[in-house]
C-alpha cells in the first residue's frame, strides 16, 4: 500500500532541510554562514541567541523522537531553553551538526511509520502522531524566522 501521507510529511522534512522550501531559504542557507561570534551574540532586543533558538529547537525535536519512541521525555526548563552561560559552553560547530544528524533520526522514524498510524496518539492521552509531527514542522519554521531575522539583523550591523 502506497504511504502518501508519509511521504508527504518526509517530503515537508527534507524540503526544510534541503529544499526547495516554499520561504526559499532552507535551513542550510540559514546556518552555513553563521559563525560562533554570530550565534552567540546578544541583541538588545531580545534575550534570544542563534544559538539558544538552535538548541531549543533540538531539544524539542529530541522530545518528538522520543516519544515517536513511546517514550514520554519531558524537557526540563535548561534542556528546553539553556541559560546564555550554558550555550557559551557549548561548540557551535557541534550543534549545527547535530541539528542534520536530529533530522535524520526524525525521517528515520518517520519511515517506519504508516498511514493507517498518523491519527493514533504519539502517546496515550497526546496529540495524534500527525498533529504532532505537523506541530513540529510549524514549530520549527517559526524558529528558524527568528533565526533569519537575528542573522540579518547581525549581518547589517557589520
Amino acid at each position: 500500500m502506497e504511504q502518501k501521507e508519509i511521504n508527504r510529511i518526509i517530503d515537508q522534512v527534507n524540503r526544510f532541510y534541503d529544499g526547495p522550501c516554499w520561504p526559499g531559504t532552507t535551513l542550510h542557507d540559514i546556518l552555513d554562514d553563521v559563525d560562533a561570534g554570530m550565534a552567540n551574540a546578544v541583541m538588545p532586543f531580545t534575550l534570544q541567541t542563534i544559538h539558544r533558538i538552535v538548541l531549543h529547537v533540538l531539544a524539542t525535536e529530541k522530545v518528538v523522537i522520543s516519544r515517536l519512541d513511546g517514550a514520554d521525555h519531558v524537557l526540563s526548563e535548561s534542556e528546553d531553553w539553556p541559560s546564555y552561560e550554558e550555550t557559551l559552553r557549548m561548540n557551535w560547530d557541534e550543534t549545527r551538526a547535530k541539528v542534520k544528524q536530529s533530522m535524520q533520526s526524525l525521517l528515520d522514524r518517520i519511515n517506519r511509520l504508516q498511514d493507517e498510524q498518523l491519527d493514533a496518539p504519539i502517546l496515550k492521552g497526546f496529540s495524534s502522531i500527525y498533529v504532532t509531527l505537523h506541530g513540529h514542522l510549524q514549530h520549527t519554521y517559526y524558529h528558524y524566522g527568528q533565526v533569519m531575522l537575528l542573522k540579518k539583523i547581525l549581518q547589517s550591523r557589520n
